[in-house]
């Protein structure tokens, strides 16, 4: 196995569009010329709603209700359900090289690999978490 170079970005509180532009352009980047793969840690600065790709926003949440709390409701360009997101929510963002060796094959594996990291800091808290 090859011993890849990872970059961490650990940017704290983020403005809800600066949060999800950042994580599509580091995800743009990853693999062209010399952008390692990169781990994302930061958290939205006040809330924020946030829809898929393919979603139908009308179906998803009552709109009316996010413009009259001034809550911006921004589209992702990756697919994947609606989330309501505060400040109260860590980001843990895995961004990798295609061919990452890091990497498992298989949805179900890369899952199980890449959440471990948060259930074993929530068993370390005291948690219940697998």
């Amino acid at each position: 196995m090859t011993v890849e170079t990872w970059r961490l970005l650990d940017l704290d509180a983020l403005e809800p569009y600066m949060a999800q532009t950042f994580y599509e352009a580091v995800a743009k980047t990853v693999g062209i010329e010399d952008n390692p793969s990169t781990i994302i840690l930061c958290h939205p600065s006040k809330p924020y709603v946030c829809i898929g790709y393919h979603q139908e926003l009308e179906r998803e949440f009552y709109v009316k209700f996010c413009e009259s709390r001034w809550v911006p409701v921004i589209r992702r360009t990756q697919g994947g359900g609606a989330t309501c997101l505060d400040s109260n929510q860590i980001f843990y963002l895995v961004i990798a090289h295609e061919d990452s060796e890091a990497i498992p094959a298989g949805v179900e594996a890369i899952f199980k690999k890449i959440l471990q990291v948060p259930v074993n800091i929530h068993r370390a808290l005291g948690l219940s978490a697998e």
